[in-house]
């Protein structure tokens, strides 16, 4: 398990760097010893005793003395010159008639050969125009190396046969209603907590007078956590099924923390929603609490399935009763939300004894739910959609830890694959980054694909060239960076209405920033898209509309239809979340 907000566990295989340290050493004293004031004598006149045969001059040419026409090669390579000798020149040297600059090397590793009539001919056509004659006039390319790549899309088709299918599952609901108990218990159960680890937690938490608080420390990890009793940022972890790899995020449930659990959220496939059974605390939680904003928020942040977990059973006495009132309002709730009847699951559990997380409970209260318990259900999704490598890779940075002049960032894989030794750019700050090393949910790999929750070990920034919410991508694909674009947002619960430059908080990917809803265009109907009024005076609860916002920085956005996850967004005012949307058009 690890803290979403910090790496753990850094064990980065780095590459070596394309020249070693010794070639720093090598490099000095050769321009110490072999950079002369002589321009008339060229290279190949100190190559060879003085003769009647002439050698073409060269401006800037370098003296070294060699018996060898291999030197002459290897030395003209690494200076990047050409030099031309004449037929008894050459004879005497027992080489070729002529020696090129030194060219990038082909797929196989060889040297392309360069005819020298052909670049004679090229340096006429370029002096035409009043270039410098055997001048690399090429487009610019990024300075930082390449490594070699690979196929990472050849790779992975290898690797599906014997790989489960991975799911990122976030954890949801409002405060108390024991959502770390919950799942730290699951891993207890699945092997994954050692009982040493859990019989310190026990002894610890029974100090603080927090007993039952045993299997929450699973996951709460922080020492203002623990003391407090409230999860306050994203805890990460994973665990597996028969079928599933599952990537766990523990959000918290306090309002103060939304944004954290928004951060979370964005990351998931699936939602647990965890409920609290006990008397009145159903009520509190669902009316003015935090479950109908969490379940809205999973919703429009990518969620298309939902496990409802009645938990804390046990302190009502497994009431068939109980459990049937709150899932009947819950139905009808999520419906409303935009859950399909088919993606909606749920089950009565005890987190705390552990009934119905991995096996059905045996006891005699809970018998009247005969259905699977929680690690089936899980065992029985949809995993996540297949990988499109025809989209261009896109990862929104979630985290970062600065070691030296190195920086490790992580965060989920939003579309795309990436690789060691691949240049990337870092938006929007603009600036090239080479990847040194990776990591996919703690294990070191050589490439990751859409999905993966990564850490990447990149070289060659600065401080400030990152932070978080930053998007990685590819050199000649980036993402598109603005302060301005049109989107369809739904207004949801709000007490006052939006009016024309409403301000509100952006939440999209892992970025939150200050926006203004500075136009209203039009409320359209929800499901058809038809335009229902123009230039509406403000918007109220269950509108939909065509807006035009604005930021005062820019952010990377994509629109909806070309990338999901960075085409949505949430709206918050007031510390409640007021709308959801999606780019429409970028301006």
């Amino acid at each position: 398990m690890s803290r979403h907000r910090h790496v753990r566990n850094q064990n980065w295989d780095y590459e070596d760097d394309y020249y070693d340290d010794d070639y720093d050493d090598y490099a000095d004293d050769y321009d110490d010893q072999y950079y002369t004031k002589k321009p008339q004598r060229t290279l190949a006149d100190n190559l060879i005793p003085q003769q009647k045969g002439k050698a073409s001059k060269k401006k800037g040419a370098v003296t070294q003395p060699s018996d060898n026409a291999d030197d002459v090669v290897k030395q003209a390579r690494v200076q990047g010159q050409t030099i031309t000798l004449d037929t008894k020149q050459s004879k005497d040297l027992g080489s070729q008639s002529s020696v090129t600059p030194a060219k990038k090397s082909d797929s196989s590793g060889g040297d392309k050969h360069v005819d020298p009539k052909a670049n004679q001919l090229k340096n006429k056509e370029i002096a035409k125009d009043g270039a410098t004659p055997n001048k690399d006039v090429t487009a610019p390319v990024s300075k930082k190396k390449k490594g070699k790549l690979i196929d990472v899309k050849r790779e992975y088709e290898k690797e599906q046969s014997g790989m489960k299918n991975k799911i990122h599952v976030v954890v949801v609901g409002h405060v108390d209603a024991g959502k770390s108990t919950l799942m730290g218990h699951v891993l207890y159960l699945k092997g994954d907590v050692s009982k040493r680890d859990m019989h310190k937690f026990e002894t610890e938490s029974a100090k603080l007078g927090k007993a039952s608080f045993k299997f929450a420390w699973v996951l709460d990890s922080g020492s203002e956590e623990r003391a407090r009793g409230v999860t306050m940022d994203i805890a990460q972890s994973k665990f597996e099924t028969d079928s599933k790899d599952v990537v766990l995020l523990d959000a918290p449930g306090h309002r103060d923390f939304v944004p954290n659990m928004i951060l979370g959220a964005s990351q998931a496939d699936i939602a647990i929603l965890v409920i609290s059974a006990a008397s009145k605390e159903f009520e509190s939680g669902f009316n003015g609490g935090l479950t109908q904003e969490h379940t809205i928020l999973v919703r429009s942040l990518g969620a298309k399935e939902i496990i409802v977990v009645i938990n804390k059973m046990d302190q009502c006495e497994w009431k068939q009763e109980r459990y049937e009132h709150i899932t009947q309002k819950m139905k009808d709730f999520l419906k409303k939300v935009g859950f399909a009847k088919k993606k909606i699951h749920f089950l009565p559990v005890s987190g705390l004894n552990g009934d119905n997380l991995i096996e059905t409970s045996k006891l005699e209260a809970a018998k009247w739910y005969n259905g699977p318990p929680l690690i089936e259900i899980l065992d029985k999704l949809e995993g996540s959609p297949p990988v499109d490598f025809d989209i261009p890779l896109r990862l929104a940075v979630s985290d970062i830890v600065q070691n030296g002049g190195v920086y490790s960032v992580s965060g989920k894989l939003l579309s795309g694959c990436v690789q060691t030794g691949e240049v990337l750019l870092a938006l929007p700050a603009k600036v090239t980054t080479v990847v040194k090393g990776l990591q996919v949910s703690g294990e070191t790999r050589r490439w990751a694909v859409c999905g993966d929750s990564v850490e990447l070990s990149l070289g060659g920034l600065d401080e400030g060239n990152l932070s978080t919410g930053s998007v990685l991508c590819p050199e000649d694909s980036p993402a598109p960076s603005t302060k301005r674009f049109k989107a369809q947002i739904v207004v949801f619960d709000l007490d006052v209405p939006i009016t024309r430059k409403f301000p509100v908080m952006m939440h999209v990917h892992q970025l939150s920033r200050p926006a203004t809803i500075y136009k209203l265009d039009s409320t359209v109907d929800r499901a058809t898209g038809e335009v229902l009024q123009k230039k509406p005076r403000l918007l109220s609860k269950g509108d939909t509309a065509l807006v035009e916002i604005t930021l005062d920085d820019p952010v990377s956005l994509e629109e909806f239809a070309n990338n999901k996850a960075l085409g949505r967004f949430m709206l918050r005012y007031g510390g409640k979340t007021v709308a959801a949307g999606v780019v429409k058009e970028i301006r």
